[in-house]
């Protein structure tokens, strides 16, 4: 049987905690997650949890400027590479919707 593209997206859905916020990410390669700008804006320490619970650091994407801000849109760099990160095709449907 076929996944749905919901199937093959699924695990890439992460939590975002902030220092003082808190919502969700989304894995759009091995190593960088697409979240709202608003969750991570001015925190000093910034974490994702995916569905095993591992907390893992992320540092906000150094090309994020004010064009991003603006419309609540930030990319997170993990410190490293998700291993099971494995859906490149769904991705690049999702992110022509999203653009």
């Amino acid at each position: 049987m076929s996944k749905t593209i919901y199937d093959k997206l699924e695990r890439n859905v992460c939590k975002v905690i902030s220092d003082n916020e808190q919502g969700t990410g989304f894995l759009i390669s091995d190593k960088f997650i697409l979240t709202a700008f608003h969750i991570v804006n001015g925190s000093d320490e910034i974490k994702v949890t995916f569905d095993n619970k591992e907390e893992l650091e992320v540092t906000l994407h150094a090309l994020i400027n004010d064009k991003y801000k603006k419309l609540d849109i930030a990319i997170l760099e993990l410190n490293k590479s998700i291993d099971f990160y494995e859906n490149k095709e769904a991705i690049t449907i999702l992110i022509f919707l999203i653009f």
